[in-house]
């Protein structure tokens, strides 16, 4: 399926609502004051589970932009939101358009450039995706591993648009679209502690990005 403007804002609505669940600690009741989104309890956050009424739901009022905080807020089951951002990024064409599929590959690849050119090009859904996961991979009281991430759900940000080389699962392929975005979800974490729009809790003044992120 592709991206358009009603199935954007109708994400960019659940990654929101997410967002504030899972980061901001002194308003939700989901995130970092449920001791079930703790350290390594989190990093099952977006595991596959079942398909139910509830989570096709939510997909289709993603699809036509008539998803509200309402509804959101009447769902129990956070898994139930994790689920269906996934199967949105799984069912739908890449976040990463396919014409940079190449280049994102490159060894010699410039991020900073091709961020700006997709960002252009997706008018900035891009960004607000890598946002979010960064915030996530950043947030001391959750603690989801960027590895496990960039297993689940980086691997389908980008993607070929021969079905014939995806579908195969390459192992070489798979690896280096993690590789991409380890490289990206590193750049987005960057850019969060540069502009300061994300608070860490007790955050070291020389934290170091890179250690922040390991598994």
């Amino acid at each position: 399926d592709k991206w358009n403007h009603t199935n954007m804002n109708g994400m960019k609505k659940l990654v929101k609502f997410l967002d504030i669940q899972l980061n901001d600690s002194s308003t939700n009741s989901l995130g970092a004051s449920n001791p079930g989104l703790r350290g390594q309890q989190a990093d099952n956050l977006f595991d596959d589970i079942e398909v139910t009424e509830d989570i096709l739901n939510i997909l289709e009022l993603v699809e036509n932009d008539q998803i509200t905080d309402i509804y959101l807020q009447s769902t129990h089951s956070i898994h139930h939101l994790t689920m269906a951002f996934k199967r949105l990024i799984l069912t739908h064409e890449p976040i990463i358009p396919y014409q940079y599929y190449d280049h994102f590959l490159s060894p010699v690849a410039n991020y900073d450039k091709l961020i700006t050119q997709i960002n252009k090009s997706t008018h900035y859904f891009f960004d607000y995706i890598m946002n979010f996961l960064s915030k996530l991979v950043l947030n001391p009281n959750i603690l989801i591993p960027v590895k496990y991430l960039s297993k689940t759900l980086g691997i389908y940000l980008l993607r070929a648009e021969n079905l014939a080389l995806y579908q195969r699962n390459d192992v070489d392929d798979m690896n280096h679209r993690q590789e991409v975005f380890l490289k990206l979800t590193e750049k987005y974490c960057q850019i969060q502690r540069q502009n300061q729009t994300f608070k860490l809790v007790n955050e070291p003044s020389s934290a170091n990005p890179t250690s922040t992120t390991a598994a």
